[in-house]
């Protein structure tokens, strides 16, 4: 979890820098808008992807042949059948961070389920009415016009003695035609899943800002006057707030609004700046995803105590028994029972000799040293064929 929120927070980091140098002023609201949630979505999912093409993969081989050999340091019996199973999954180490992340996760969680019933429900409207081809809700609390989902709320004294322009509801239908409440909701989703992440707040400033630009193109482009809507801007100064959740108007924003408004008439030019983003984006995905050959190898080794090992026949899956203490990987964990953390094996070398599927060591409680190889390395070390890597076992001294 420490290695997912380190590279999740630097790409962030990288992608948030990039779009505040190259397309912050950017005229193109549209392509901002899918430039801003890709964003969000690559440095959240990103960061989960592990991608070694060299790492072990799994194969299906099927050997009956059981062997009674005796090796140094292990004493190898088989015939025997090995049914109780557990699978190695909990992190002792690290269970009250997991403890205080789903805490907080499920704050955040009620926080906006708090926040949503309110429009949902529809407490504070009073009348519903179509007005132009835009279903509004008057509402009886002292708001500002906002809209969510496909509703424009406006308050019902002011709309009914006129103190609502026409084009502050056109500005409240362009959020709601162009879906703005879906990224709002999206972005608080992955806040509460990703609330570690400190970016993920300047993220959502830049989103709720491009929709305020958004929707101000919406009215232009609707026969609106640019010089009389931002004066309408101007003029509109009630301090009342907006619900949480709710696209509305913002008066810190309006001298942004302004400025882009004043450069409507410019072209908007912003592939020459794609190339940019394309190449920062394909930069952090080869060095978060990707996992060097070293790396891979450092990641998949450790030691472990157990009475016995079992190579299975049938799933090809390595069975730990009796009183086990492991630690590989990301894996520390101690019991007693039945373990398998390894996935399909395809080879089993111990202490330098290939085992065969149905093999059964008694370890006798011995520390042993284990260690997944790449199939590069498992061809040159024991000349096996295929592309399949191979896991070793040796006895520690």
């Amino acid at each position: 979890m420490i290695e997912y929120l380190i590279e999740s927070t630097f790409c962030a980091a990288i992608l948030y820098v990039t779009f505040l140098v190259f397309f912050r002023r950017s005229r193109s609201y549209h392509a901002n808008r899918v430039l801003l949630l890709g964003s969000v979505l690559f440095f959240v999912l990103v960061p989960l992807v592990n991608v070694s093409p060299n790492n072990p993969v799994a194969q299906q081989i099927v050997q009956n042949e059981a062997i009674s050999t005796t090796l140094s340091g292990l004493s190898t019996v088989s015939g025997q059948t090995i049914t109780a199973t557990e699978t190695l999954n909990n992190d002792r180490g690290f269970s009250w961070l997991f403890l205080l992340y789903g805490s907080i996760a499920l704050l955040l969680l009620a926080r906006l389920g708090m926040n949503v019933y309110p429009l949902l429900s529809g407490k504070f409207v009073v009348q519903q009415l179509e007005h132009k081809g835009q279903r509004l809700a008057l509402v009886n609390i002292p708001v500002g016009p906002f809209s969510f989902w496909r509703t424009v709320y406006i308050n019902k004294d002011r709309f009914e003695c006129g103190q609502i322009d026409d084009e502050l509801i056109l500005h409240e239908s362009g959020h709601v035609r162009q879906f703005h409440s879906m990224d709002i909701l999206f972005m608080e989703l992955v806040q509460v899943f990703c609330w570690f992440n400190p970016l993920i707040p300047l993220f959502k400033k830049l989103v709720v800002t491009n929709h305020e630009y958004l929707a101000d193109e919406f009215v232009i482009k609707a026969g609106s006057d640019k010089a009389r809507y931002s004066n309408k801007l101007i003029s509109y100064t009630t301090p009342d707030k907006t619900l949480a959740l709710a696209s509305g108007f913002n008066y810190a924003l309006i001298k942004n609004r302004l400025i882009m408004l004043s450069k409507y008439d410019q072209k908007s030019r912003i592939f020459y700046r794609l190339p940019v983003f394309i190449t920062i984006v394909a930069a952090l995905f080869t060095t978060t995803a990707f996992t060097s050959p070293q790396k891979a190898v450092s990641e998949n080794s450790g030691y472990f105590y157990a009475d016995s090992l079992y190579w299975s026949e049938e799933d090809s899956k390595v069975y730990f028994r009796g009183n086990v203490i492991i630690k590989y990987a990301d894996n520390d964990v101690s019991g007693e029972g039945s373990f398998s953390f390894l996935g399909e094996v395809n080879h089993l070398y111990a202490n330098g000799t290939l085992l065969k599927k149905g093999t059964i060591l008694f370890l006798s409680g011995e520390k042993h040293e284990i260690t997944s190889i790449t199939a590069e390395e498992a061809r040159e070390k024991y000349n096996t064929d295929g592309q399949f890597g191979a896991v070793e076992i040796r006895t520690t001294d």
